[in-house]
């Protein structure tokens, strides 16, 4: 998960690794997605006041628009279907029609974060 974040966020995206590897790597729950011996996409989760956060998805260059991104994220809604919170996400503004396709709704202001523009989107299945 770290190497893939790595190579998307800080050598694709420019994000500091300072704020790419935060303090919420050790309490988050990590996803990967891998075919064979091939890791190529990750994600996580944690809890926060708000409900649960979905964040730091993250697929491989040469692995996009083979909807392994979507793959992810349904087996994390999957994982968490019983939960009684609510789950969001802040996607960045060139993904929000991704999260849109799959139940999500985006509310609020712009937010920057890592010098990158987001919408707070949350889950309405």
């Amino acid at each position: 998960a770290q190497h893939i974040r790595q190579t998307v966020f800080v050598e694709e995206q420019g994000v500091s690794a300072d704020l790419e590897h935060d303090i919420f790597d050790h309490s988050a729950q990590h996803y990967l997605l891998q075919d064979k011996d091939i890791f190529m996409a990750t994600a996580r989760s944690r809890i926060t006041a708000y409900g649960i956060k979905l964040e730091r998805f993250a697929v491989l260059s040469n692995k996009r628009g083979n909807g392994y991104g979507w793959q992810l994220l349904k087996h994390i809604l999957i994982d968490l279907q019983e939960s009684q919170k609510a789950i969001y996400l802040h996607a960045q503004i060139p993904v929000v029609d991704f999260y849109a396709k799959y139940g999500f709704v985006a509310t609020g202001p712009i937010i920057v974060e890592a010098n990158i523009e987001h919408y707070k989107m949350i889950f309405k299945p």
